[in-house]
């Protein structure tokens, strides 16, 4: 059995070999002192180190750096699999009745101006405020961590989202009427379009909020030292 201070001289080897988060580190640390402990077992004359050595090799010339890459594919790909179904769940029962009552919100605004244009530019300004304003409160809540955690950097930003809906001015001045020298009129079917993007936007960012505080909750719950200062 290893000594909590071989255990910490783990865990500052894998940061020395540039396996800066510490969730990789919990897992890495764990299958060395699997391997060391066997080794000594085995060979009672074999140190410590000796046995560090020999397990470290064995991963070849890459070092840890293949399990970093591995560890990020799949944390990747947990995230974005998650996303997508609290995503896909705003368009079913029964979520689909809050979306449907943001698109009448955002529609009702369109249909009953004179100036659809107006109307998006208020909505891109609106969201802008908010998305910084939401930003603001969120990171005061979900502190970073006091060390790096690779499930919770697979985050590809939340508020990515309200940079695609600022682009709503630019598809309808500049692609429609430009383009298609076409004259939106509040009726006009291009208003539906326009609206339904514009929810797309809204729901992506209430998933990513949903994903992001589930995964935070989670790293929260299985790496508790990860959010503290003791080491």
């Amino acid at each position: 059995m290893l000594t909590e201070e071989q255990i910490q001289h783990l865990y500052k080897f894998c940061v020395r070999h540039y396996v800066r988060y510490y969730d990789v580190q919990v897992e890495l640390v764990d299958h060395l002192a699997n391997s060391i402990e066997e080794r000594m077992a085995a060979n009672p004359t074999c140190s410590f180190e000796r046995a560090l050595n020999d397990v470290y090799r064995g991963f070849g010339i890459m070092g840890f750096s293949k399990v970093v890459f591995e560890r990020t594919s799949a944390e990747s790909k947990k995230y974005n699999t998650r996303n997508f179904q609290i995503f896909k769940s705003y368009f079913t029962v029964p979520k689909i009745v809050l979306t449907l009552l943001i698109y009448l919100s955002l529609c009702t605004p369109v249909f009953l101006s004179n100036n659809p244009e107006m109307v998006y530019l208020i909505y891109c300004l609106a969201t802008m405020v908010f998305g910084i304003i939401f930003s603001f409160f969120f990171f005061r809540k979900y502190k970073k961590p006091k060390k790096e955690l690779l499930m919770i950097n697979a985050w590809r930003g939340l508020f990515g989202t309200f940079g695609l809906l600022l682009q709503l001015p630019n598809f309808y001045f500049n692609f429609l009427r430009k383009a298609f020298n076409i004259t939106i009129t509040p009726l006009h079917p291009v208003n539906f379009l326009i609206v339904f993007i514009c929810v797309v936007l809204v729901v992506a960012c209430l998933a990513g909020y949903e994903t992001y505080k589930s995964t935070y909750n989670e790293a929260k719950k299985n790496y508790p030292l990860a959010f503290t200062d003791k080491t």
